[in-house]
């Protein structure tokens, strides 16, 4: 995942068009982790999973992929700052999720790199996810004065990006047999089914810290909190 997203994020960095400043904010980047991992994960169950699979035993696979992508691409079309370059982008990787999701069989793979793309974006470098601007982040990578948009994606991130499209053409064609392959063992099964479960399980307590985080800052007045902390 971190190779995937750096190639488009490094070459803005090169040559210029990202800036790279340091926000340090760890433990909630961490902690938005297991966000992104229900969020990824609901989005893969519709369209991979529901989707995908109701089309292909209907119409077949020339029409079950394209279909769940245009899908896909439309859940997307209402975000902030969204271009043609977004939604070709956006098409583009629901078919390699579609690619990865039949060859394997099931949903882990998508489901955990979808999660880790979305984390790695928004936590790890501070670029905007699909037009949604994150800011507990490890770095704070931004377009320098005068950036081309279409090379860093403007305000809806890295996935509006030029360079973002040429490395997902790239991983439709070349990597669709081997991904397969690769996933193709028991440890990685195993290790993905423990990474789904461990975040969904975790999630009502997220939830839950959350609800109650917000109520105690609206109904509780810091004097109150000072004196019993």
């Amino acid at each position: 995942v971190m190779v995937a997203l750096s190639l488009p994020v490094g070459l803005n960095v090169l040559s210029g068009q990202f800036d790279v400043a340091e926000s340090a904010r760890v433990a909630p980047a961490m902690l938005a982790l297991v966000g992104f991992a229900v969020q990824a994960s609901t989005e893969e169950v519709l369209t991979r999973g529901y989707l995908l699979q109701l089309a292909h035993r209907k119409w077949g696979v020339a029409v079950a992929i394209p279909f769940q992508g245009v899908v896909f691409t439309a859940l997307h079309g209402v975000n902030s700052d969204v271009s043609v370059i977004a939604l070709v982008n956006i098409f583009l990787i629901a078919v390699v999720f579609a690619f990865w999701a039949l060859t394997e069989g099931g949903l882990w793979g998508v489901c955990a790199f979808h999660a880790v793309w979305n984390w790695s974006q928004g936590n790890v470098y501070g670029i905007h996810v699909s037009g949604m601007d994150i800011t507990a982040t490890v770095l704070n990578v931004h377009g320098a004065p005068g950036s081309a948009a279409l090379l860093t994606g403007g305000g809806f991130g890295i996935e509006g990006s030029l360079l973002t499209t040429a490395v997902l053409l790239v991983a439709a064609v070349v990597f669709q047999r081997p991904l397969g392959d690769l996933l193709d063992v028991a440890a990685v099964r195993t290790g993905a089914t423990v990474f789904i479960a461990v975040c969904v399980q975790a999630m009502p307590f997220l939830v839950l810290g959350v609800l109650v985080s917000g109520a105690v800052a609206a109904f509780v007045p810091p004097d109150a909190l000072r004196r019993v902390l």
